[in-house]
């Protein structure tokens, strides 16, 4: 990469400073009503996941979603593709059997109503919440895709 004009870097460092100050009070608002801290991570980097989407004004994306008798951590979904993402604190998620197969119930409820969960553990989205909410957008657009080409090789529309 070449030396860029000091008067790029400026513009760039300016534009960088306002959008870390705006997502550090957006973050203070996040931390106050999400229900832990990596889920107050993890819907930081899915904003900035599903910005980045081809589909982002399509992908309607939706936190505490009351589903049946269930309440969903995050609800992502496109074009009829829906998927739940949980984030799972080690405090309770899988520390006990009893924990353990209540969460696999739950999936499967889950499954059952049409939906494809994706479960990221505390310690994955604390090493890297951004790679976890582009994985999971990359998932649901990955549905989308195969949904749209079964569809269209089947002669219909998508």
């Amino acid at each position: 990469m070449s030396e860029l004009p000091e008067i790029i870097l400026r513009a760039i460092d300016g534009v960088l400073s306002e959008k870390r100050e705006n997502m550090l009070h957006g973050a203070e608002y996040l931390l106050a009503n999400a229900e832990s801290p990596i889920e107050a991570a993890f819907h930081i980097a899915l904003q900035s996941a599903l910005s980045d989407s081809a589909y982002h004004a399509e992908i309607e994306a939706r936190t505490q979603v009351q589903i049946g008798k269930f309440r969903v951590d995050f609800m992502l979904a496109l074009r009829g593709q829906k998927f739940v993402v949980e984030c799972d604190g080690h405090d309770f998620h899988e520390r006990t059997k009893e924990q353990a197969r209540r969460d696999r119930s739950r999936d499967r409820s889950l499954t059952s109503e049409g939906y494809v969960v994706i479960r990221f553990t505390g310690s994955e989205i604390w090493s890297d919440a951004l790679k976890c909410a582009q994985q999971a957008v990359s998932l649901l657009e990955d549905a989308y895709y195969r949904h749209a080409d079964a569809v269209w090789k089947a002669g219909g529309e998508a």
